[in-house]
């Protein structure tokens, strides 16, 4: 998986997709699975924003049985059965544990939970279907108070009746899974590339018949290379926004008007250094806290916090304050006083930007969207060839896509194969053992990470910077600061690949260590 940007300058493409979060990248999979010349590009590096602030659950949607929405549900059960069975390495169940307390709330009492177990159990009768004995979910159930304290002994115990349990799945690696679907794409032939700025979109007057007067069809986007400041055209007969936050600040840029608008929140999770749960995540407190164990260390979210400008998310920098920080911390303590937490305790900070509800959206609260958008510009009176895509929910991106894909096939007109994402097994990736006699050894430290898995993430994988290879491309600092000697050592490594000067390494190493300070200085 190689970058040439020539192969982007140089076609047509009857797709291009703007963004490489999972949204994107899903969608690039897709369309180019069923046959469509598909081109990605994506701004800064695949998965590096909002798709990587993940707590690594892949949620069956228990949750949406509060306001009896089976269909959300039971598409989530179904899309959780399909990553199981598609990325089975990077995928695996995960006990989930709500203590139950005398004198809480009703709908967290035994007899709501033993109920919830039961419906939930009644929609999910297929989910283990196609699955391999391993990645079997167990039946949910109420377990004793002193079962719950075996597992949790730091967790509240005051008034335990009990605890009820369910299955999820929890995903090791997001930056890896999303990768394995990029890999997906271009082995399907899809052309990509990061580090490629969209400056505006391109248009010409629409001649279809039955066009609007007056109205203008979108045929690809200029781009402008991040490093050298190049620009070139990309050309497609249709386009698709997949921005995540900047999904509007790309319609106004190009001069568009998003038809609704959507204002986004701050989403926050912390990987603590303390184990603070074992191989079941804990949800707790008043606005369902999860405590996931990932590591060796605690996955702790989610917070959410409101955005003072929706419209106009911040482009660049990281949208978590030190501020954020303390009061999700004060959060945690609140409910699960023994964790006592402090930025100390915080080996590294995750967040990203979500949509929101509009009329929820107020300085007193946060609801994230309900519904993902798929939006057909020219049903709103803007141009042709133009689709854009609000996503919420990594569980169900690969169903989005598939749906979002269904009407790019309509609007091009073009026969293409029946989507078959839900089925094909995504690849690994790459053998980075090939460069074992470049870069021989494990860096220094206990990641577990080669100088080979280095390398290859260079030639094969697309790494343009120290941070992709460190955050994304390897586990190396994904749960906290791996120490300087191993990031010198993969600094090193990297620069030999890429040519870098001096000044340059320390750059990068900079640059590291900004992000693993980020939201706590």
């Amino acid at each position: 998986m190689r970058r040439d940007t020539a192969k982007l300058a140089d076609a047509e493409f009857d797709l291009l997709v703007i963004g490489g979060g999972i949204y994107g990248l899903c969608s690039a999979w897709d369309a180019a699975q069923r046959g469509l010349k598909v081109a990605l590009v994506e701004r800064g590096d695949f998965c590096g924003a909002t798709s990587s602030n993940s707590l690594k659950i892949v949620h069956g949607g228990l949750r949406y049985l509060q306001n009896l929405d089976f269909p959300r549900m039971r598409l989530a059960i179904s899309e959780r059965r399909t990553m199981q069975r598609i990325a089975p390495h990077l995928v695996e169940p995960l006990g989930c544990v709500m203590p139950v307390h005398r004198g809480g709330p009703f709908t967290r009492g035994r007899i709501a939970l033993r109920t919830a177990m039961a419906i939930n159990d009644l929609i999910s009768a297929g989910r283990n279907r196609g699955l391999s004995e391993a990645q079997r979910l167990p039946h949910g159930r109420l377990i004793s108070p002193r079962e719950f304290r075996d597992h949790f002994p730091l967790a509240p115990a005051e008034s335990l009746t009990g605890a009820a349990i369910w299955y999820d799945a929890r995903m090791q690696n997001t930056e890896r899974l999303a990768l394995c679907f990029l890999h997906a794409a271009v082995d399907s032939g899809a052309q990509a590339a990061n580090y490629l700025e969209v400056t505006n979109l391109l248009r010409e007057d629409a001649a279809s018949p039955g066009a609007r007067a007056g109205a203008s069809r979108v045929i690809g986007a200029r781009v402008r290379e991040v490093s050298s400041g190049e620009e070139f055209d990309v050309r497609a007969k249709l386009v698709l926004n997949t921005c995540g936050a900047w999904t509007d600040a790309l319609l106004q840029d190009a001069g568009e008007t998003p038809g609704d608008p959507v204002p986004q929140s701050v989403a926050l999770n912390l990987v603590l250094k303390k184990p603070l749960v074992g191989e079941w995540a804990l949800a707790i407190g008043e606005r369902t806290l999860f405590f996931v164990g990932w590591r060796g260390r605690t996955l702790a979210g989610t917070a959410h916090f409101p955005l003072p400008h929706p419209l106009q998310p911040p482009v660049d920098g990281f949208p978590v304050t030190p501020e954020h920080v303390d009061t999700f911390l004060a959060e945690i303590n609140r409910t699960y006083p023994a964790a006592a937490v402090t930025r100390d305790d915080v080996a590294l900070v995750h967040g990203g930007l979500l949509p929101t509800e509009p009329e929820a959206s107020t300085a007193n609260g946060v609801t994230i969207l309900r519904h993902h958008r798929v939006a057909d510009h020219a049903r709103s009176g803007g141009p042709e060839g133009l689709v854009s895509v609000h996503g919420v929910k990594w569980t169900t991106a690969r169903a989005v896509a598939e749906q979002t894909i269904d009407l790019v096939s309509k609007k091009l007109g073009t026969p293409t194969a029946d989507c078959r994402t839900a089925e094909t097994v995504v690849p690994h990736g790459p053998d980075p053992l090939r460069y074992e006699d470049v870069a021989p050894g494990l860096l220094p430290g206990d990641s577990g990470v080669r100088g080979c898995d280095v390398v290859c993430a260079v030639r094969d994988e697309m790494a343009r910077t120290l941070s992709d290879v460190v955050f994304r491309r390897t586990p190396l600092a994904s749960a906290g600061d791996p120490g300087a000697a191993a990031l010198q050592r993969c600094a090193v490594l990297v620069a030999t690949e890429l040519n870098w000067s001096p000044e340059r390494v320390q750059e990068e190493l900079a640059a590291v260590h900004k992000r693993l300070r980020a939201g706590l200085e």
